[in-house]
């Protein structure tokens, strides 16, 4: 029988880069609409955790189901993890058993296509069937030259505009930043054929081990984790097993809502994921 999981969309309000981001016009709808859309079309049920009344409200006016969470977590890691407590407390044990895992998809996320969930379910199903080591598992992609390029002109101008992410042979994550690593990658790698420096850019997604999940609520801010900014670093630096999935560049130009800029960039790319 196939693992079945849950999504549930991290949603707050007071973003630093871009407040309000979740309720900005993305199209035809706000960019967390077009979220929970990405969500929906997997077919697979879908929550939304925030701590805004306004984000909470646009939930019952389109219908989505939603969980109030605490305004004070430090990122959408400790919101999933409170949200998915919340359901189970209040749909009881059974809800818990139908599930066997969570997948955290940020709400400034929307370009995700359902490939890529469908790979990271396989993922997380092959590496848990064959007992192989893993807590989290998260998408990434080799970047292409007009990724690469649109990163390091927001880093020029102070902006973050993604997060990269370096691994090991086996796929673990060995770090994550907001800047462009590892040290030597550069736009002459990215247009040549070398594989000896290749840049990957983290899609925000994660797969979580319940247990996992729940313990790193329980865990306290790390320094990288506050230093980058990266909530995922409180993993790595725990000593958890962050297996990245690694793609190919994919087949139209990805990106995240990350500043009010981005709106523009995304939207022209959301034909290719509906």
């Amino acid at each position: 029988m196939r693992l079945k999981p849950i999504i549930i969309i991290p949603a707050r309000y007071n973003s630093s880069r871009f407040p309000g981001k979740m309720l900005a016009k993305l199209g035809d709808k706000t960019v967390l609409e077009q979220t929970i859309e990405t969500g929906k079309r997997t077919g697979l049920p879908v929550y939304v955790a925030t701590d805004n009344r306004e984000i909470a409200n646009l939930c019952i006016r389109i219908g989505q189901e939603y969980v109030m969470t605490d305004p004070d977590h430090k990122n959408g890691t400790e919101r999933v993890a409170e949200a998915m407590v919340k359901l189970i407390d209040k749909h009881g044990e059974e809800f818990a058993q139908e599930f066997d895992y969570v997948i955290n998809l940020q709400g400034d996320s929307p370009l995700i296509p359902d490939y890529i969930f469908h790979m990271m379910m396989d993922e997380y199903e092959e590496l848990f069937v064959n007992d192989k080591p893993f807590d989290v598992i998260t998408p990434t992609f080799r970047m292409p030259m007009e990724t690469a390029e649109r990163f390091l002109d927001c880093r020029a101008e102070g902006k973050a505009g993604g997060t990269t992410v370096v691994a090991d042979k086996t796929g673990r994550a060995v770090y994550f930043s907001k800047e462009m690593i590892p040290f030597g990658a550069d736009l002459t790698n990215v247009r040549s054929s070398s594989e000896k420096i290749p840049m990957y850019y983290h899609i925000g997604m994660y797969a979580y081990k319940p247990t996992s999940l729940f313990e790193y609520s329980q865990l306290e801010e790390t320094p990288l984790e506050r230093t980058e900014g990266l909530e995922q670093l409180r993993f790595v630096e725990n000593g958890y097993h962050v297996h990245c999935m690694k793609l190919q560049p994919l087949h139209f130009d990805f990106w995240e809502v990350n500043n009010p800029e981005d709106i523009e960039i995304v939207e022209k790319s959301l034909e290719y994921v509906r």
